[in-house]
């Protein structure tokens, strides 16, 4: 294969203490986190909305969070959930005992009401966000330390510097083979990739309570109507 070798000269942005790459539920958490400590951060995310999957995938249900007695979830997640539950962005069968208490329940949630909250959440801390924006290289200061990221939108290409560097992107893998690796456990091939969250629980047991947020979602989107109501297994 023939190959081009690409140089320029691009603008560098410095002062940043944190830069996150990927707005999804991991990446606004830690944004939020290091925002709410005082420290300025920079919240890079390749979609046009926070969330990742849970919000722009549609993937609409927090997982279990109890044991059976008490909840083992907390911090920004249970922050979140609950606020979630009090301005009314989960459906009517959803009650505080499912993540509270109960073992190994699913709650669904409404994907653009997440999306609402975590705008709030993370401007409220500070974060400066930049959407439609993806990390292509990293700016490396000898061996295994990143000075910085490239990051490239519709303004250009831009070189980041920050102090620290967060990955959470979904994959939880470099854009390029000059980011070192952290070595750390995270889903490999051939293991099922998330779907959309919109099914029907069996074929006498009624509308599953995220179809109705799916319709919310879907106007206009690649699905079809018989596409977002089609069964799938449980």
């Amino acid at each position: 294969m023939d190959t081009y070798r690409l140089e320029r000269d691009i603008k560098v942005e410095s002062g940043y203490d944190l830069v996150v790459a990927g707005a999804g539920p991991a990446g606004c958490a830690a944004a939020i986190a290091a925002g709410r400590l005082g420290a300025k951060v920079l919240l890079i995310e390749a979609m046009g909305c926070l969330g990742g999957l849970a919000t722009a995938g549609i993937v609409s249900e927090f997982d279990p969070m109890a044991n059976g007695e008490i909840m083992v979830v907390g911090g920004i997640m249970r922050e979140i959930v609950e606020a979630m539950y009090e301005r009314g962005f989960m459906p009517d069968c959803c009650e505080p005992q499912r993540w509270r208490k109960d073992h190994h329940r699913y709650t669904s949630f409404n994907a653009e009401g997440l999306k609402l909250l975590l705008d709030e959440l993370v401007l409220g801390a500070n974060v400066e966000i930049r959407f439609f924006t993806r990390v292509i290289d990293a700016d490396l200061a000898g061996e295994g330390k990143v000075k910085g990221i490239i990051i490239q939108n519709v303004e250009g290409y831009r070189d980041i510097e920050t102090k620290t560097f967060v990955d959470a992107t979904r994959g939880a893998a470099p854009p390029g083979p000059r980011l070192p690796r952290l070595h750390a456990a995270c889903r490999t091939p051939p293991a099922c990739r998330p779907t959309p969250a919109v099914r029907v629980r069996g074929a006498t047991a009624g509308r599953h309570p995220n179809q109705a947020f799916a319709r919310q979602a879907m106007p206009g989107a690649i699905f079809s109507s018989s596409m977002a109501e089609k069964p799938t297994s449980t």
